[in-house]
């Protein structure tokens, strides 16, 4: 029987009974049972897999830990929403302010900075109450912050947030910062995001060692075992929820699959919206035509599918076996090409200074000739 108590259990509890998230969710305890203290862990995953979720239950289940007594002298886990970009740029500074606050230090709006004021005061000038710290000053704060409390984890959420569409040296430049509070705090931290979270990975020599991936795939139609658990996963939800629904769409797996693309948030979604439609219109049967009416458009289905295939390709490419001797360097990988739009040139860096490179000779200049 449908009621406002199947949407809540829809919303909060079975997202997460599937195959691939406890897979996922095991490796993540592995790594805080035996991975390096220095190691970021770095989850990526299409939208609607659970990551979101995932985060939720590792603070949830590592809180319940706590009070059982496991590492009673850390702190407790904290789950930190990364901001979206502004004017191109990652947010830093509302970044570091959110974390101290989930910490617990209150009224970022006040706080002064004592160099600058005592600066102030040696040059003659009042010093302001008021003073906001900058960045360093914020990340200085952080460090003691998190180097007094432990924290067992932080979790980042909407990761991509960080990285997706600056430019590589923006990239390496925000991701060495993380990679240096994972060297120097004694707190490990996890990273969720959606496929833009790619950038995370391979910037350099260093984070390619330091920034570990897990990846949390979707069910793909064309494994027969993923099409099993994927069945089996809808199955079982309508079973447990006891969802009325009209046999022929129960056993109408394309159907259901084409539109959720093998990925249980979406599917719950789709359940949800349908199952509201069903209450509010005293509905006694989930029929196949109000699931056409709320299934996902052909545009969203489209973006989805598009870049969830981007990134199975990227992954496949990096399970293949590595010989070191099919590396090769060249020139070009030497340099950083800039393109000129005005002139169409391409130039490397330069070493010499300004002013000081030779002059070009052209023929009719050449007195030679």
């Amino acid at each position: 029987m449908m009621n406002k108590t199947t949407l809540e259990r829809l919303e909060n509890n079975v997202v997460i009974a599937h195959k691939n998230f406890k897979q996922v969710y095991d490796k993540l305890e592995r790594y805080f049972q035996h991975g390096r203290s220095d190691e970021a862990i770095c989850v990526i995953a299409p939208a609607g897999m659970g990551k979101t979720t995932m985060g939720e239950l590792l603070i949830s289940d590592f809180q319940s830990r706590q009070d059982n007594g496991w590492m009673s002298d850390y702190a407790p886990p904290v789950m930190i929403e990364m901001p979206s970009q502004y004017n191109n740029d990652f947010p830093w500074k509302a970044f570091i302010e959110s974390i101290l606050e989930k910490l617990g230090d209150c009224g970022m709006q006040s706080k002064v900075d004592l160099d600058e004021n005592e600066e102030l005061r040696r040059k003659g000038f009042f010093a302001q109450k008021t003073t906001r710290l900058s960045i360093a000053k914020l990340e200085k704060l952080l460090r003691e912050r998190i180097k007094a409390f432990r924290p067992i984890v932080i979790v980042f959420d909407e990761s991509q947030n960080m990285v997706e569409g600056l430019s590589e040296s923006k990239k390496r430049e925000n991701v060495n910062r993380i990679k240096n509070w994972a060297n120097t705090m004694e707190t490990k931290f996890v990273f969720f995001g959606t496929h833009g979270a790619k950038g995370f990975l391979n910037l350099n020599e260093q984070l390619a060692r330091r920034v570990v991936p897990i990846y949390f795939p979707r069910y793909k139609k064309n494994n027969p075992e993923d099409c099993k658990h994927f069945f089996d996963f809808y199955v079982n939800l309508i079973e447990n929820l006891e969802i009325p629904i009209d046999k022929n769409v129960l056993e109408d797996f394309d159907f259901i699959y084409n539109h959720t693309l093998g990925c249980p948030g979406i599917l719950s979604s789709w359940l949800h919206s349908s199952i509201a439609f069903c209450l509010e219109n005293n509905f006694r049967e989930l029929e196949k035509s109000i699931l056409e009416e709320f299934k996902f458009s052909f545009d969203r289905l489209s973006i989805i599918e598009r870049e969830v295939k981007i990134y199975e390709l990227y992954f496949e490419s990096t399970q293949q076996e590595f010989c070191p001797s099919l590396v090769c360097v060249d020139d070009i990988g030497q340099m950083e090409l800039i393109e000129n739009p005005k002139t169409n040139i391409r130039r490397g860096n330069r070493k010499s200074k300004p002013g000081t490179q030779k002059p070009r000779r052209y023929p009719v200049h050449d007195t030679q000739c």
